[in-house]
């Protein structure tokens, strides 16, 4: 082979190993280059991770304060409505009991009044027509006006039982109202949890357990609200008891009203009759200088309680 041409073939072989040479410091800064984004993505990676779990704390803390918040101010709620409830109910009662006394005293009174005796001079000075039916005026006057008083407190007391039933639907009312609330906070934070979850994915690997947590946090709470909620159902059959024990006692008032009026009209018609007998008794005796004038009076039959005329 003659020189020349060995030199033209060595100067090829350079040439390529030159070209494989600068390729291969190619690939080199390549892999290098490779190498550095690998770490800044892990870096990335990592400081994204950081991120994302500081962000679930932050969270899930903000999430506890805010149900213990709610959760201290539905029992304070639910103690203040109680406490109102207890004292309207005491309350009620002790008028009730007081209004009860005042009739029974007030019919004592009028029973002692209509019992009292009669003034046998006051009588002897007027004719006995008269003095009978001044007697039966003033008796019906009195059962008048004992009726009177009588409807005016059944219908005060009906209207006791009115307002305590309003009392019990705003009662009602208002414990729904913070059941409302305490479920619309509970699915408000629910639905946080789920967008959570769908931004994060399955894969994360403490993220389940949290929400397990979170999760029976919330079914606890709703157990307590639906706890309470039962409660006030109780109270609620406690009102209703109380009002039938004030229907009760309205009907025994009734009837206690109609058997006293009868009583009454009954005493009041013995007392007249005994008073014109005792009055006949007293003309009788009268001395024949001392004119009366007498007129004549039929024997009239008794009259039932109920006449007044």
């Amino acid at each position: 082979m003659p020189p020349q041409a060995m030199m033209d073939t060595l100067q090829d072989v350079l040439q390529s190993q030159s070209e494989e040479l600068a390729l291969l410091c190619d690939v080199g800064s390549i892999i290098e280059q490779m190498k550095v984004l690998s770490r800044t993505r892990g870096a990335n990676v990592e400081a994204l991770a950081e991120a994302h779990v500081a962000e679930v704390d932050r969270l899930k803390k903000e999430h506890a304060a805010e149900v213990e918040r709610m959760k201290q101010q539905h029992e304070t709620e639910v103690r203040g409505l109680k406490e109102e409830h207890s004292k309207e109910v005491e309350m009620l009662q002790r008028a009730l009991s007081a209004k009860d006394y005042a009739l029974r005293r007030k019919h004592e009174e009028l029973v002692r009044r209509v019992e009292r005796p009669v003034n046998g001079l006051a009588i002897r000075q007027m004719p006995i027509d008269e003095a009978t039916q001044r007697q039966r005026l003033a008796a019906k006057c009195v059962i008048e006006n004992e009726i009177k008083n009588s409807k005016d407190d059944y219908n005060r007391i009906m209207i006791e039982r009115a307002a305590v039933g309003d009392q019990e639907r705003r009662f009602v009312r208002e414990c729904q109202d913070i059941l409302r609330k305490a479920k619309a906070f509970i699915c408000r934070h629910w639905d946080e949890l789920e967008a959570m979850h769908t931004i994060i994915g399955d894969d994360w690997p403490i993220f389940p357990f949290e929400v397990r947590e979170i999760y029976k946090m919330l079914e606890d709470e709703m157990d307590e609200v639906c706890a309470e909620y039962n409660e006030l159902g109780e109270e609620r059959k406690d009102l209703e008891i109380l009002g039938s024990k004030i229907e009760g006692r309205v009907s025994k008032l009734e009837e206690l009203h109609i058997h006293q009026h009868a009583a009454h009209l009954e005493g009041l018609f013995r007392i007249a009759g005994a008073a014109g007998i005792q009055l006949e008794r007293t003309l009788a005796r009268v001395p024949r200088d001392r004119p009366v004038e007498e007129e004549e009076v039929e024997d009239k039959p008794e009259r039932p309680f109920w006449w007044l005329g």
